[in-house]
């Protein structure tokens, strides 16, 4: 079983099920963290349509809310180079990531299902 992260009717991600619930978990979280809505809305329990604009916007938010914190940077890294990823994958890449996401981004775009 698997979660399903879907964007304009395409697939963006495909995650196992406990991997999809942490990723929903942290979007939550880093919404009250940044304000405002992740982007992500729930169909079912384990399908999300991704809406590529608010996710773009959200995360930029929480790239510019933990530039300036270590700690913070690296908590979020994951989270955000995932939604990068996906951002992609939906054809909104998001420009203003800093070169240590993109690189984290790099790596995990090859082991991420649609």
């Amino acid at each position: 079983m698997s979660y399903i992260f879907e964007a304009s009717g395409e697939d963006v991600w495909s995650p196992a099920l406990l991997v999809g619930k942490l990723y929903v978990d942290t979007a939550h979280l880093v919404e009250e963290f940044c304000g405002g809505p992740s982007g992500l809305t729930a169909m079912a329990a384990d399908y999300y349509e991704v809406d590529p604009v608010a996710l773009g916007e959200f995360i930029g938010r929480a790239i510019d809310r933990s530039a300036g914190h270590p700690t913070l940077r690296a908590l979020t890294a994951g989270f955000i180079a995932t939604s990068l990823v996906m951002l992609d994958r939906a054809g909104h890449p998001h420009r203003e990531a800093p070169e240590e996401l993109r690189r984290l981004q790099r790596e995990l775009a090859a082991s991420m299902p649609t």
